[in-house]
């Protein structure tokens, strides 16, 4: 059971919630993990990592994500998405769709961004919403989150409505980038406050809606080899050595493995045996290549 399920995560799950609802689907002893975390109010593409695909999580949750979100300016939240406690309420400003654009402008290519306080960041081994829902606890300056920089490769705006003040956009982003911080910096350059209303994941790196299903189709075990896909149709877009069936023995137990091919590919490569069946994946860095994974000779 090396396989990827990729589900579409329904509004109010977490992405742990659905990890909990697929254990029970799956042998005893078999690893199970995801790639990218989900908000619970954010449904769209998360990729379940089942057997050794979860120590593939780097190549499965590091590649650019899509996005598409509403935003809600003139209106603010502690969680900065419409699930918060509202913070303030304020009339936005008479914005054309050209000055939205160049507040979404601003941030291509990339800045440093501050996490939202409601988030899965770890600060003194605590998350930090576990320590804002704490009433009692009291966030000094140093317990913010610190700034970290994001990717925006590009983004579209499908529509800026003037009278409800709402904007519908996609974003194209990377790994660890939080929408609902970036509606807030778009709506503070806009001279406004912002909150997010709405968030569908639409592409995960290799993955998108299309191969996507319903948790709720998983009712037996059958059904999630059933419904996920291989390792090879998995990684199928990433670079691949071809080996001869000598080198092939010498992969599926983890020999070491030096070509010159090495020398011209950098980053994730997986390596095929002459039937197309992968052996193993890994990271090809200056000429070197290490494994990540090794499936060996596993039907």
């Amino acid at each position: 059971m090396n396989r990827v399920l990729i589900l579409d995560k329904p509004q109010g799950l977490t992405s742990y919630d659905c990890i909990r609802k697929l254990k029970p689907f799956i042998d005893k002893g078999v690893k199970i993990g995801h790639a990218g975390t989900l908000d619970p109010m954010a449904t769209g593409v998360l990729p379940i990592l089942l057997g050794k695909a979860t120590k593939l999580f780097d190549l499965f949750s590091g590649s650019r994500k899509t996005y598409i979100g509403e935003m809600q300016l003139g209106l603010s939240t502690d969680t900065a998405d419409i699930t918060g406690k509202v913070t303030g309420e304020e009339e936005p400003g008479a914005h054309t769709m050209d000055d939205v654009k160049a507040a979404f402008d601003v941030f291509v290519g990339g800045y440093l961004q501050t996490p939202p306080l409601f988030s899965a960041k770890h600060k003194d081994g605590k998350r930090y919403y576990d320590i804002a829902r704490d009433e009692e606890a009291e966030l000094s300056e140093n317990m913010l989150p610190e700034p970290e920089f994001v990717d925006l490769f590009d983004y579209q705006i499908f529509d800026y409505d003037g009278k409800t003040h709402k904007i519908l956009f996609s974003i194209d982003v990377g790994r660890g980038f939080y929408v609902r911080s970036f509606v807030e910096d778009v709506a503070r350059n806009l001279g406004d406050i912002a909150t997010l209303l709405s968030l569908r994941r639409v592409k995960a790196g290799y993955f998108s809606l299309d191969k996507a299903i319903n948790i709720d189709s998983i009712e037996a075990r059958g059904d999630i080899e059933r419904l996920s896909i291989s390792l090879e149709e998995a990684t199928e877009l990433l670079p691949t050595v071809i080996v001869n069936d000598d080198m092939a023995r010498k992969v599926s137990h983890g020999g070491k493995l030096k070509t010159d091919i090495f020398n011209e590919v950098s980053g994730f490569v997986r390596i095929v045996n002459k039937n197309s069946r992968v052996l193993a994946i890994g990271l090809s860095e200056m000429g070197h290549f290490k494994y990540n994974v090794v499936l060996g000779d596993e039907e």
